[in-house]
């Protein structure tokens, strides 16, 4: 990790708590559908996203210098970027998959979060109750 602030945090669920929840019958972080209504058997809503934060299942996996969720997104899901460019702009905390639906990212100048929706993202409405 270089001396450089970076200001947006990605937190995701892993793999093996996805697949448990899947196994369980309980949707996963892929299934949110943001503010549009789901026909899904596994509705996945900012609800169940706080309780898996608050549960520790949401773990920060990578630290971004960015001035917005959107370049948050683009960063990690761009294939126009070269490795060597978009490394400078991420601190990697452990392994992650390219930010997609359902993670959630923490404005860490603003101690706001927001979870990646289908189509753009939607501001959490209450602070999240654990320390990050």
């Amino acid at each position: 990790m270089s001396n450089k602030e970076f200001r947006f945090g990605v937190y995701q669920v892993p793999p093996s708590i996805c697949e448990s929840l899947n196994t369980q019958g309980k949707a996963i972080p892929l299934n949110y559908w943001g503010d549009a209504e789901s026909d899904a058997d596994w509705k996945f809503g900012r609800d169940t996203a706080r309780e898996l934060f608050e549960s520790n299942a949401y773990r920060e996996v990578a630290r971004f210098d960015v001035t917005q969720p959107e370049d948050v997104f683009d960063m990690s899901n761009n294939p126009f970027y070269d490795d060597e460019t978009r490394e400078k702009y991420i601190d990697r905390l452990s392994d992650m998959h390219s930010v997609s639906v359902g993670d959630l990212i923490l404005d860490r100048e603003t101690n706001v979060f927001y979870i990646v929706a289908p189509f753009g993202f939607d501001q959490m409405e209450e602070r999240m109750r654990r320390l990050v």
